[in-house]
């Protein structure tokens, strides 16, 4: 009984002690003296004499200490570990935004969301049969697509046959014309100065004029015959 008592007294009176050392941690991370409060607070963090709530407490400074020193990996896991030993574990109002970002986001990581799931939504009633309804719009169609086709007669090949007959003769004509021309106009060229070569000559240039004439509407007609033969 004795023993004990005095075992509980020693216990007591070292958490005090702890707690001054772990604070003193602290107050070596606001004068940016990481190094030297990594080096006093990790061993208590480490220490299972240590009682939880204060282990998790001397993580969370060793871990601002591990962040402020760039050393973002080993700050999770000392973070991880405060987390662990005291799920109530908080930063002090001090610490950084990013000291608080990365600290929520290990808490975050270590307690999923408890919430229960969505409930399932019921299955939908079947839907009733829909009875088809004709559309009259659609009438004109269907019958214009049940009408037979209609089969369009071949184009005449009377009409090419009559133009190429016609602008052969016409070339004919201009040749005939051409003939009568190079006479008359030979004739008068031969003939002395007089009302005779006179007329030769207005009749050579209406033959002429008739045969080029001639000539010109033969071609116009082969044109069309040929088009027309397509």
């Amino acid at each position: 009984m004795t023993f004990a008592l005095a075992l509980a007294l020693t216990l007591h009176a070292g958490a005090p002690d702890v707690e001054v050392e772990i604070e003193r941690g602290n107050a070596l991370i606001r004068n940016l003296q990481e190094e030297q409060a990594l080096a006093l607070l990790e061993p208590l963090a480490r220490a299972r004499s240590t009682p939880p709530q204060l282990r998790a407490r001397a993580c969370v400074y060793a871990g601002i200490a591990r962040l402020n020193v760039g050393e973002e990996a080993a700050a999770r896991r000392w973070f991880e570990e405060a987390v662990a030993l005291d799920p109530g574990a908080s930063l002090p109002a001090w610490a950084s935004r990013r000291v608080t970002a990365t600290f929520e986001a290990v808490r975050a990581k270590a307690q999923p969301s408890t919430a229960p799931p969505p409930a399932s939504a019921p299955a939908p009633a079947p839907a009733p049969a829909l009875t088809p309804v004709p559309d009259p719009s659609l009438a004109p169609a269907a019958a214009a697509a049940a009408a037979p086709e209609v089969v369009q007669p071949a184009p005449s090949r009377k009409l090419p046959l009559v133009l190429g007959v016609g602008a052969a003769a016409l070339a004919i004509a201009s040749v005939v014309l051409f003939v009568l021309w190079s006479d008359v106009y030979h004739r008068a060229a031969n003939q002395p100065v007089s009302l005779d070569a006179q007329r030769l000559q207005r009749q050579s240039g209406v033959f002429w004029v008739l045969g080029f004439s001639t000539a010109a509407l033969a071609s116009a007609l082969g044109v069309v015959s040929v088009v027309s033969a397509r």
